[in-house]
């Protein structure tokens, strides 16, 4: 967050970018779009810096990435509710599994791994929206 901090904050979103083969449209990205700020306290700048991590791993570590939403709290998450929707937040739908608010917080085992394993662990008792171990 000291010198050098946009240089590796826009030098990470290059290379994501790179990774795809579209590193040219990058800096449309990063500029315009959602710019490294200097201002803001600690949290705001580790929100920025998070929200990058998710984008770069959502495509392609998806499971890594739903799991870095819970740990880190970013991006942000709001439940639709018909209403308007802030952007850059992570919008989920009314779930009547869940319940109003509530947002998956793990992945359950398939069906298949427990009904034919006798040793696979039951399912939690709260479901998709029971928090993992470390989430408590």
């Amino acid at each position: 967050m000291g010198a050098g901090a946009q240089e590796h904050y826009e030098a990470g979103i290059t290379a994501s970018f790179a990774m795809y083969g579209a590193e040219a449209q990058a800096s449309n990205f990063y500029g315009a779009g959602n710019p490294y700020e200097y201002t803001g306290n600690f949290a705001e700048k580790l929100e920025k810096i998070g929200v990058q991590k998710w984008a770069e791993m959502m495509s392609i570590q998806n499971i890594e990435a739903f799991f870095e939403i819970n740990r880190t709290g970013y991006p942000m998450y709001e439940v639709y509710d018909g209403n308007a929707v802030t952007p850059g937040n992570i919008t989920y739908s009314l779930s009547s599994v869940l319940g109003a608010g509530r947002t998956p917080k793990r992945l359950l085992f398939a069906d298949i791994s427990t009904s034919r394993n006798a040793n696979s662990p039951a399912q939690p008792a709260g479901g998709l929206g029971a928090p993992v171990w470390w989430d408590q």
